[in-house]
């Protein structure tokens, strides 16, 4: 994010009056968040439309506390169009964006983000305005039980940032579980995460399936990966060399395996049924430490599509078969 070069140290007073601050807003909430979205300052006001205390709001990440679909549902960062200022250094305004309360309630909220001098700690931050448009949504919301399928742009762009995002975590086990939360039903309804361990050879960590509302571990296909063949041009070895995230499908396993690793993703596919799935790394600070593929099964698959049909306006097409799938 970049601002507008000039004096830092020049206030806009007249007649020796101190400069104007935050908490001189009194009818639009204000907070000023830094480069990676954590909330720095905090006016009254929006203590108040928010129903939260500055202690329960500093340090915290905005968009993860704060930003919710309308339906109460958590919001894909990808999709959020506040955000989207924090990484191109402009300014933007819009209506329609849901806050959650401290209360669980939702309010609607006209907002504009723009960038402002930060500290030396903090260089670069953004000042987000806000006041609530429309009526108060007063009932307790409930995460919605069904999720339609994102698309696979829309999975893309998420897997791509929460691999980058989570590994910030020196604790393993809850980053995992963070990862498996964040993605699972919302992307795919498969979520398999390959490690790096220590003598640099590779282990399947985690295997979940989401069916039935629950979360099951298939630890019977969690286990050591053979040897990696470095210049395999398979989707899974190369987003273990830091490749981009890649779609895949059975179609790209079919025929002999050019490795072990790779039969045992074919072996993958057909005892999970995943359709359709997306492979990207996970960096870490300075390397690569493992591989996130999201699946989605035939029936997953079915529903996506139908959507999109709906989406385009051609609900009166023909049913898609398996085949077609």
């Amino acid at each position: 994010m970049s601002v507008p070069s000039g004096d830092a140290e020049r206030f806009l007073t007249m007649g020796g009056k101190r400069s104007f601050e935050l908490r001189d807003l009194v009818d639009a909430g204000a907070y000023v968040v830094d480069d990676r979205g954590r909330i720095m300052q905090v006016n009254p006001r929006a203590e108040q439309l928010l129903r939260r205390g500055a202690e329960e709001l500093l340090g915290r990440d905005a968009h993860d506390m704060l930003h919710r679909g309308e339906r109460g549902q958590p919001l894909p960062r990808s999709r959020c169009e506040m955000r989207v200022p924090l990484l191109t250094g402009g300014s933007a305004q819009g209506a329609e964006q849901w806050l959650e309360r401290g209360d669980g309630t939702l309010m609607r909220i006209s907002w504009l983000v723009t960038p402002c001098r930060g500290d030396a700690d903090s260089p670069t931050t953004a000042l987000v305005i806000f006041h609530e448009a429309g009526s108060d949504t007063t009932e307790l919301w409930q995460p919605s039980p069904v999720h339609e399928p994102m698309s696979e742009r829309d999975r893309l762009a998420l897997l791509a940032e929460t691999t980058t995002t989570l590994t910030s975590s020196l604790d393993v086990d809850e980053t995992l579980r963070q990862l498996v939360r964040l993605v699972v039903p919302l992307l795919a309804d498969w979520v398999v995460i390959d490690l790096f361990t220590e003598e640099g050879s590779v282990s399947r960590a985690v295997v979940v399936h989401f069916e039935n509302g629950t979360l099951t571990h298939r630890a019977e296909l969690e286990e050591p990966l053979p040897p990696l063949v470095r210049e395999s041009p398979m989707p899974l070895a190369r987003a273990l060399r830091g490749v981009a995230a890649a779609l895949v499908g059975p179609e790209d396993y079919e025929g002999r395996p050019d490795s072990a690793v790779t039969a045992v993703q074919q072996h993958l596919m057909e005892v999970t049924g995943i359709r359709s799935a997306c492979i990207a790394p996970i960096r870490g600070v300075r390397e690569v430490v493992g591989a996130v593929t999201l699946g989605r099964s035939e029936r997953t698959v079915l529903v996506a599509r139908r959507a999109a049909r709906r989406r385009t306006g051609h609900a009166g097409a023909a049913p898609i078969s398996p085949e077609r799938a």
